[in-house]
């Protein structure tokens, strides 16, 4: 019993080195940290029942919808209506009542349109 678990042990860890999996899921999680501290450094407090459009500038993930999951954790209002660009869409009327407009990167995120933001075009 104890050289299978032995055995098992080492397969595993030979098929970790070989598929690169340790790297891979260290790197996603600090993959993940950048974006989270992205959408921090906003420091924007979307009003309930907001809709939030995100525009992703790359996508470092293969999971192309952990951008719009970071920020529901991060945002954390369950009455939020958080769309991706790309992922759902969105009928032209729908894009006009859309309140945020945010557009993200690894690093960096920028409010495109806020409700308080006047813009000058």
């Amino acid at each position: 019993m104890l050289m299978v678990a032995f055995s098992l042990a080492l397969l595993t860890q030979w098929e970790n080195q070989r598929f690169g999996r340790v790297r891979a899921f260290l790197n996603s999680g600090q993959k993940t940290s950048h974006v989270i501290q992205a959408f921090r450094s906003l420091n924007l407090h979307p009003a309930p029942r907001s809709t939030i459009l995100l525009l992703l500038r790359e996508n470092p993930f293969q999971n192309k919808w952990n951008p719009f999951f970071i920020a529901s954790l991060v945002w954390n209002d369950h009455s939020l209506r958080i769309w991706q660009d790309g992922k759902q869409q969105l009928k032209p009327e729908q894009l006009a009542k859309i309140d945020y407009i945010v557009s993200v990167g690894e690093f960096q995120a920028k409010v495109i349109r806020a409700p308080h933001i006047i813009r000058s075009d």
